[in-house]
């Protein structure tokens, strides 16, 4: 079977509209998509390497409970392997260093290796 380029999966994620990123165990930020910078105004270079729960993008829920700090969804699937949605909001930048809060949802899957 021929194996395909590991650049074509960048690519394509990359084209996506959605915000994409991977983390490790740890929440370490590991991979950032353009989809990503559309959304929040970060570029790859500045979060890629960073710790999620560092509360860069500063996730709340409805209630303003600020998920980075209890009761991530995406903590509990890197804990127990399961699948997680949720809906969030979280501050984006912009230009000139402005920050507004825009709505989001996520899936958050971890695989445990």
């Amino acid at each position: 079977m021929a194996m395909i380029d590991p650049g074509f999966y960048k690519e394509l994620l990359d084209q996506m509209s959605d915000g994409v990123y991977f983390v490790d165990r740890e929440r370490r930020i590991l991979y950032w998509n353009e989809g990503a910078f559309r959304l929040s105004g970060y570029k790859a270079e500045e979060m890629v390497g960073r710790l999620c729960q560092d509360d860069i993008l500063c996730h709340v829920d409805a209630s303003g409970r600020r998920l980075c700090h209890e009761g991530c969804p995406l903590s509990a699937s890197v804990e127990d392997g399961g699948s997680r949605e949720a809906r969030f909001f979280c501050a984006t930048r912009w230009d000139g260093g402005f920050r507004c809060p825009s709505g989001c949802s996520r899936s958050a899957t971890a695989r445990a290796r």
